[in-house]
């Protein structure tokens, strides 16, 4: 949490979100995190999907 905390002193009001599996889950939510759902794609995996659909 440190971390974390020195993060926020660094950028007030940024956000970060982290990865975890579903193991780690109870312990981020006792620690007040929210969950939330996404996606992710890299550079690479853009560039991969464009030169696959030409």
């Amino acid at each position: 949490m440190a971390l974390l905390a020195a993060a926020q002193d660094l950028v007030p009001g940024s956000r970060l979100d982290l990865l975890a599996t579903s193991g780690s889950r109870s312990y981020y939510e006792h620690l007040g995190f929210r969950p939330f759902f996404g996606f992710r794609i890299s550079s690479e995996d853009l560039l991969r999907s464009k030169s696959s659909s030409e």
